[in-house]
């Protein structure tokens, strides 16, 4: 049975589900007890452990899981990159109806990006991918051209510094301006010959919605430590999915976000959810953690 990305979001939505767990597993803060020695089985052991201990606790509150691909890449050898590909094994097993996230953030041109994207979807058998848009829709195509797969352009992202470039104003040609501004009432600043002024990641949200997702699967990353610029691209693109890190350690406004966003988005959350405890409790931990999240989207979201 062919699994289809856009559909077992739009299923998790349906049963009021929000939260999207981020798996960023990090050696020296995996609970010791896990932990049997330095060698690389017991490393690859540990790292196992953990993970599968949070995805069997957590599974059936959240929307979509988010391995980051980074911190599995960083151990010895093939350990991290086989223990990323058992734990979405894991995931599509006990979990079918959530999705797999891989927090790559890939971008590179054509050629290069079709090999990537074998990469998250054949080696690693997620359902979707972080991507870069910096080098345009062309090179990105490889992670869209299957309509069952999903991939998440970044855009207003939740790191300082970000609006080194993000924020950059920029001119919209004239025929765009007016269908932007007929549609979303949103402040452009304006010229005289109807040409309009705004964000780069404001217009990366326009292209986006307007131009990438002829199969309804590409999405947006925006960050929670910016909920007014999330306000402004939830306006701009109303039916876009959101993936939104930021809430937890990065300090993210949690009731701004949600109320910004107020629908088809996955609020990510890693490390505090992972690692909201080192002791013996941190599965309980995390599904405590992870419920918490959950209520508080609802109440936002019924405010």
């Amino acid at each position: 049975m062919i699994r289809n990305t856009r559909a077992l979001f739009e299923a998790g939505w349906a049963d009021g589900k929000f939260v999207c767990c981020g798996l960023d597993p990090e050696m020296e803060k995996i609970p010791p007890h896990l932990i049997g020695g330095t060698s690389p089985y017991e490393r690859e052991k540990a790292l196992w452990l953990f993970l599968k201990a949070i995805v069997d606790v957590t599974h059936d509150l959240v929307l979509a899981f988010k391995p980051n691909r980074a911190f599995f890449a960083q151990y010895d050898g093939e350990i991290g990159l086989k223990v990323l590909r058992g734990i979405v094994t894991y995931i599509h097993t006990v979990a079918p109806r959530v999705p797999v996230i891989l927090d790559a953030k890939y971008g590179d041109i054509g050629n290069s990006a079709k090999g990537y994207a074998v990469e998250v979807f054949k080696v690693y058998q997620a359902d979707a991918v972080t991507i870069h848009p910096y080098l345009g829709f062309g090179a990105c195509l490889p992670f869209l051209a299957d309509p069952n797969k999903m991939a998440f352009v970044l855009d207003k992202t939740s790191n300082e510094g970000s609006d080194e470039f993000q924020d950059l104003m920029m001119q919209i040609p004239v025929a765009e301006a007016e269908a932007l501004i007929a549609t979303n009432p949103v402040p452009w600043r304006g010229l005289p010959d109807g040409s309009r002024f705004t964000t780069l990641a404001n217009y990366m949200a326009w292209r986006v919605s307007r131009h990438w997702s002829e199969n309804g699967n590409c999405g947006l990353v925006t960050g929670a430590t910016y909920p007014a610029e999330l306000d402004v691209i939830r306006r701009i693109a109303p039916d876009v999915p959101l993936l939104i890190p930021g809430i937890g350690a990065q300090g993210g406004d949690h009731e701004a976000t949600v109320r910004a966003a107020k629908s088809r988005f996955a609020l990510s959350s890693s490390r505090g959810v992972i690692f909201a405890s080192n002791g013996r409790d941190f599965a309980a931990a995390a599904r405590t953690e992870v419920e918490r999240l959950h209520k508080l989207n609802h109440q936002y979201l019924n405010a």
